[in-house]
């Protein structure tokens, strides 16, 4: 009896170790979005322009001043950038700083309080506001005599009489009236009242997943603010809203996070009350087993009770059992969908980067026929008069045809692998919003397991509850059968 009493209870504390484990479950939830960001939301690649390309586009009339100019105006369009740049470095480390010395500060403050009190209470003395206003400022009046002065008194006894004669000075007394009263009384409520009626409530709201939608989609048009904007600063905007949503859903794991360490400590607490009573009820267990050892095998109610009490135990173990396999399945599929989406990262990088080559190829092609081109009109030009009479020329000027005709089949044959690259990258972007459908099925059927363990943690209680009850029942058939002993006895004196 003491062995599965006590086996029931290591197999208890066993099911609550395993739900310590939340930390690591928020981590590969964190690396699983970060993954699905960077598959979805890729890096616009700029390309750059060729120099050459434009040295043979430049006009005639281009000169040394012009260039200087134009190099001019193209550092002036960095200066912005460098600007923010650094605005943007030294807040960071401003605000790097006053975090340092606010810690730097209140470690001092703990230490004084431990070991001198009297500084401790000099240190908070010096804080607050009133400290930092007070400034060194160096007051100055200028007496009658023109003469400018530094002196406190002379400079204090000057502001007294300066004060004295304007507040007493007849004037100011007959120009105060009762209607200058009333109009400052009438401003100052309708100040109350203006600030009283603007609503504040929209604020404070939660952002709904329609709002970032349509931000993101106005984003990608370039319509934000009732104004137009560059692809670069569309694709900002996505990627901020993308960020703050993601943070927001982040947020509230966290809080369900925490309300499930709060249950789980209520949980141990629990744990720890019933392994202290099942501790105590196994000391009475082991006082009734010494003292009902000849009855126990008398009694064969008290023998049905036991066996049925250790087949209960034996489902419970077998419930336990079914759940660690479900929970190891659930592990061994989201570890095999977590390699088939690092397996299409792979792929769609790979189909990136044919994709750069078929371009550079691509433009490689367009600048041949545009030299190409230029020549043909050079040569239309000069030899305009030739071309009828001779039959060689006409002959060269067919071959520069063909070979046009050929360089544009070529240019179709590659949009058109173009065009199948992209049909083959939405696919492999369909397999990823499939995958991930799929792991938020797994997460439910996780969370429906969690929800299935704690009902079986239940049917544990109530279980132990029984067992208290078989206890009780015990007791009072061994206080019965000690009257009817002592019953017994005074019979027989």
């Amino acid at each position: 009896m003491q062995k599965l009493l006590q086996d029931t209870i290591l197999r208890l504390e066993h099911a609550l170790d395993r739900r310590r484990d939340v930390d690591s479950a928020f981590k590969e939830l964190k690396n699983l979005l970060v993954t699905e960001i960077e598959l979805t939301c890729k890096e616009q690649k700029q390309n750059i322009p060729n120099k050459r390309h434009h040295k043979n586009n430049r006009k005639p009339y281009w000169n040394e001043e012009l260039q200087d100019l134009w190099d001019k105006a193209c550092k002036a369009e960095t200066l912005r950038s460098t600007y923010v740049q650094r605005r943007k470095n030294f807040d960071t480390f401003n605000r790097k700083s006053k975090r340092r010395y606010q810690i730097e500060q209140q470690n001092q403050l703990h230490y004084l309080e431990g070991h001198n009190t009297k500084d401790f209470w000099k240190s908070i003395g010096k804080l607050g506001l009133a400290n930092e206003r007070k400034t060194q400022r160096i007051y100055q009046v200028r007496t009658e005599n023109g003469e400018v002065t530094n002196d406190t008194d002379t400079v204090l006894e000057r502001w007294k009489t300066e004060y004295e004669s304007a507040f007493n000075s007849v004037d100011s007394c007959n120009n105060y009236d009762d209607t200058f009263l009333a109009d400052i009384k009438n401003r100052v409520r309708n100040e109350n009242n203006y600030r009283n009626d603007i609503d504040v409530s929209g604020l404070n709201r939660e952002i709904s997943r329609e709002e970032v939608k349509d931000a993101v989609y106005k984003a990608k048009l370039g319509i934000f603010y009732e104004r137009t904007m560059d692809s670069k600063d569309g694709l900002v905007v996505c990627l901020v809203l993308t960020t703050a949503y993601i943070f927001h859903s982040v947020l509230i794991l966290q809080d369900e996070v925490k309300r499930q360490s709060s249950t789980i400590d209520l949980l141990k607490t629990s744990r720890d009350n019933t392994v202290n009573e099942l501790q105590q009820q196994k000391l009475k267990l082991h006082e009734l087993e010494n003292t009902f050892l000849n009855f126990i095998d008398g009694n064969t109610e008290l023998q049905e009770i036991v066996v049925s009490i250790k087949h209960k135990i034996k489902t419970c173990e077998n419930k336990t059992q079914s759940l660690e396999e479900t929970d190891i399945e659930l592990k061994d599929n989201l570890s095999s969908l977590t390699n088939k989406i690092e397996l299409n990262g792979l792929h769609i990088k790979a189909i990136e980067r044919e994709q750069d080559l078929l371009k550079t190829s691509k433009d490689k092609t367009v600048d041949e026929l545009q030299q190409q081109k230029l020549k043909l009109n050079e040569l239309d030009n000069t030899f305009i008069n030739f071309i009828d009479e001779t039959s060689e020329l006409q002959d060269i000027v067919v071959s520069i045809k063909h070979k046009l005709e050929s360089s544009e089949h070529k240019i179709q044959s590659l949009k058109e692998t173009d065009f199948e690259l992209r049909d083959s990258l939405s696919s492999i972007i369909n397999k990823a919003e499939s995958t991930t459908l799929n792991l938020k099925a797994m997460e439910r059927d996780k969370v429906h397991t969690e929800t299935t363990i704690l009902m079986m943690k239940t049917e544990n209680m109530k279980q132990i509850q029984d067992l208290k009850e078989t206890v009780t029942k015990l007791q009072s058939n061994y206080f019965n059968v000690k009257e009817g002993l002592v019953e017994n006895k005074r019979t027989f004196d």
